[in-house]
């Protein structure tokens, strides 16, 4: 098939949209919008070659898949395998582990589903995940698996000439469904085919109705088609549904645009555009990776940072081109050809090493029971403490393992579960997590029933299951499983009794055969710590001051919680551990220490901040050993399973 320049300027459009919108979406609110474009574009190409080798007779399926890996493969893989590199220096355990997993999933393509059922697309949390838009790449390749197998088993009963209008049938049931799913269940109709496919298909139908316009024609398809494409860029957000109807704007568009033909186009085929098309594929890898990384050194997104970063990521799309996707995709009779062949051996080793060490590094978050070690202890050893919760015990898991291996305990065995109040018979009324309570409940009924004795530390973010996240108290609002009360003013007050009563009786429960330990709520900020200091630096340099949270409104915000740990200790016998003893003083809680911040958002504790918790950890182990050292040779402590 002839190159097609417009088609190639198409990508340079959606590919720059994406960008700015990630470094900054208020600049362009609508650019998630190129992506769908990409979708169109991969429809209409997929197409015209399953289509031509259909109708010569030597399409091969193979064949096929083999040219499709070799094309996304590469870039791709040479992404994930200098991020295992970056990350084992750079990025925290538990962080580590997760991009393993996502690792996993990007390179064998089904991602999108991982994260689909993580968290929503523009969601804060997604936003801190390093092949987050990988998703859309596992979309196409499961319609690239699909879509040839599909086309083939028509023809066997329709002529090949009549597929377009099963397709076209296809198309118009695909998108009324993608309607219908995105107002029913919005995350997995962002994330997943049956709700994406049809913006593929749309491009098969390009391929299999073309126009026969005349030249003045044609620039009025074109600016209609880009027209559409540039308003959905401006007009949408990342508050509209999507994709449903209106994703049927950038859609039209670049059928419009297709359709058009225009070869010889300025607004497509001139040198920038050209080039930035040309690379669009790199640019889109690695510009997130830069957005992520660039969010762990709390940068802004002021006009000197999104041009700069957009410079960085085109830069690292041309590298990535030339060095990657050009070597690796230069015909064999090039006078290179040994060096790409070697290159080809060299990446297929690549391949497999990023995809069995992803897996190994992230079997631990895949299962829900981890065990840590602090660094300068890698043996094998068996867990000495079981520390349970949600986030927040993740981000103080490498604190207490330091704690436990500096007083002769290394084993630290981690059991937690994202925004989850970890006690059984509890949900959120935001509908996230719906499984904490059974989640919960398993875990509770293996801490019950074993018999290893060992203490149990529990870390959660209680602050937003009574009281709800501070800038949105509707989310994380917790309530107990069954409870005949709605979310209404009047009914709160009772609600946090019953939440209260149920979270005493099930932490009573566990005092029964171990020792529980409790640490008392982390001080949550009123800004993103970094992204804060990082401005208020940039304002005042090295005289800013530190960023700090009154102490009395800490106090105020935990007050029904407190009394609520202390009414347990009373009751039970639980251990609390107070994190304000390190952390705050009289007057204030601080969120940076020696000008480092000391949280990686408003309310997680870095990991530098995490340490200063190693001595109020310490207290575990001085209270805690007759209960270790007390477990007989027969009931040493394993995995819970």
């Amino acid at each position: 098939m002839k190159f097609r320049n417009d088609i190639n300027g198409l990508r340079a459009i959606a590919v720059i949209a994406v960008v700015i919108f990630h470094f900054n979406s208020a600049w362009l609110p609508g650019g998630f919008a190129g992506v769908d474009v990409f979708f169109v574009i991969s429809g209409y190409l997929m197409t015209s070659i399953i289509y031509r080798g259909l109708d010569n007779q030597n399409f091969s399926l193979i064949k096929f898949y083999k040219a499709r890996a070799r094309r996304i493969l590469p870039p791709l893989v040479t992404v994930c395998l200098i991020l295992l590199v970056f990350g084992w220096f750079f990025i925290a355990p538990l962080d580590y582990s997760s991009l393993g997993k996502h690792i996993t999933s990007s390179i064998g393509f089904f991602s999108n589903i991982v994260y689909w059922r993580e968290a929503g697309y523009f969601n804060a949390a997604s936003h801190e995940k390093w092949l987050l838009h990988t998703w859309s790449l596992s979309v196409e390749w499961q319609f690239y698996m699909l879509y040839p197998i599909a086309l083939i088993l028509f023809q066997r009963f329709i002529d090949l000439k009549n597929i377009r209008w099963v397709l076209l049938i296809a198309t118009v049931v695909g998108f009324l469904f993608s309607i219908y799913a995105s107002y029913r269940w919005p995350n997995a109709a962002f994330y997943l085919l049956p709700t994406r496919a049809w913006e593929m298909m749309v491009g098969g139908l390009a391929f299999f109705f073309p126009l026969a316009l005349s030249v003045s024609k044609q620039r009025i398809m074109e600016w209609l088609g880009l027209a559409l494409i540039l308003s959905s860029y401006v007009i949408f957000s990342k508050y509209d549904m999507w994709p449903g109807y209106l994703a049927l704007v950038p859609v039209l568009g670049t059928f419009f645009v297709i359709i058009a033909a225009r070869n010889n186009s300025w607004l497509t085929n001139n040198p920038l555009s050209q080039f930035i098309g040309t690379i669009s594929y790199s640019v889109y890898l690695w510009h997130w990776v830069i957005y992520v990384m660039l969010k762990y050194l709390g940068k802004g997104d002021d006009i000197v940072f999104v041009i700069s970063a957009i410079f960085f990521s085109l830069v690292t799309g041309y590298l990535s081109y030339k060095y990657v996707e050009q070597l690796i995709n230069t015909p064999k009779n090039d006078r290179s050809s040994r060096v790409i062949i070697d290159s080809k051996s060299a990446l297929a080793s690549f391949f497999f090493i990023v995809v069995l060490t992803g897996g190994a590094i992230s079997i631990p978050n895949g299962f829900p029971d981890c065990i840590y070690v602090d660094e300068s202890n890698l043996a094998n050893v068996k867990p000495s403490l079981i520390l349970i919760g949600d986030s927040h015990a993740g981000a103080v898991v490498t604190s207490v393992a330091k704690s436990a291996n500096k007083q002769g305990h290394p084993g630290v065995l981690l059991n937690y579960k994202h925004g989850c109040m970890t006690v059984p018979n509890v949900m959120r009324f935001d509908g996230q997590q719906p499984d904490c309570s059974d989640y919960s409940t398993a875990l509770f009924e293996k801490l019950r029933s074993a018999n290893d004795h060992n203490p149990v530390l529990i870390v959660n973010r209680l602050g937003s299951k009574f009281y709800g996240v501070p800038a949105d108290p509707a989310k994380a609002l917790s309530y107990v499983k069954g409870t005949s009360l709605t979310l209404a003013k009047e009914n709160l007050p009772t609600l946090r009794q019953e939440l209260r009563d149920n979270y005493t009786k099930e932490i009573c429960s566990l005092t029964k055969n171990r020792k529980v330990f409790v640490l008392k709520p982390i001080p949550e900020m009123e800004h993103n710590v970094p992204k804060y200091f990082a401005s208020q630096k940039i304002v005042y340099g090295d005289k800013s001051s530190e960023l700090t949270l009154s102490k009395s409104h800490y106090d105020e915000r935990n007050a029904y919680i407190l009394d609520m740990l202390d009414n347990a200790a009373r009751q039970c016998g639980i251990t609390l551990l107070d994190p304000t003893e390190v952390l705050c003083d009289k007057q204030s809680c601080k969120g940076t220490h020696n000008g480092r911040p000391i949280y990686y958002d408003d309310n997680h504790l870095s990991e530098y901040g995490n340490k200063l918790l190693v001595p109020i950890f310490d207290q575990i182990w001085n209270d805690g050993d007759k209960y270790v050292n007390s477990v007989s040779e027969k009931n040493k402590p394993n995995r819970l399973n």
